[in-house]
C-alpha cells in the first residue's frame, strides 16, 4: 500500500474528535450532549439524534461537569459516537441553569400554583373502598392541599398517612 493512501484512509477512519465547551448555560436541570459540545463533526443522522441525548443533569444553579463522564454516558447512550468522543485527558464543563418559565405566564411574572382548597388543621373524612367494603374514618389534615393532589393527614389514634384529596370538593 502506497503511503499516500495510507494516509487517505487513515484519515476517513479516525474523524476529528468533538470540542467541549468550556463554559455554557442551560434551561432547567438537563444537560444534553448539544448543549456542551459542538457536534460539527458529526454526520448528521446521527448528529440530529446525538444533540439532544442527555449527559447530566445540574444540582444547584451551577456545576463544573468533566467531560470524560459525559462523553462517557454518551457513548453508552449512543454507542456510533464512539469515534468522535474518543476524549482524551480530562477537562470540565462550567454549567449554569436558569429554570424554565411557564410558557403561559408572561417572563416577568411569577408562576402561581392553585389555591389551597385544604387548609392545615382541616377536619376530613378519609375513605378506603376495597372491593365491596369501605371504610370512613375522620383525620386532620397536617398540610394544604389541593384537589387531586395528595397531602398527609393524622388518625385519631396518631397515625400519619398519606392520602389523596377527591377533585370533587
Amino acid at each position: 500500500m502506497s503511503p499516500a493512501l495510507a494516509l487517505v484512509l487513515g484519515l476517513m477512519l479516525e474523524p476529528d474528535p468533538v470540542t467541549f465547551r468550556p463554559q455554557v448555560s442551560v434551561r432547567g436541570d438537563v444537560v444534553r450532549l448539544g448543549d456542551v459540545a459542538d457536534l460539527s463533526a458529526v454526520p448528521e443522522p446521527l448528529r440530529a439524534r446525538a444533540v439532544d441525548t442527555p449527559v447530566a443533569r445540574v444540582i444547584g444553579g451551577s456545576q463544573s461537569l468533566s467531560i470524560r463522564v459525559m462523553a462517557a454516558r454518551a457513548r453508552a447512550a449512543l454507542p456510533g459516537l464512539s469515534p468522535w468522543l474518543a476524549i482524551e485527558g480530562d477537562g470540565v464543563v462550567r454549567i449554569t441553569s436558569a429554570p424554565i418559565e411557564s410558557p403561559t405566564a408572561p417572563a416577568n411574572s411569577p408562576t402561581s400554583a392553585p389555591a389551597p382548597s385544604v387548609s392545615a388543621g382541616d377536619v376530613l373524612t378519609l375513605r378506603v373502598t376495597v372491593g365491596p367494603v369501605t371504610v370512613e374514618r375522620e383525620v386532620r389534615a397536617l398540610q394544604a392541599g389541593v384537589p387531586g393532589g395528595a397531602l398527609f393527614v393524622r388518625t385519631a389514634d396518631g397515625a400519619v398517612l398519606r392520602a389523596l384529596l377527591a377533585e370533587d370538593l
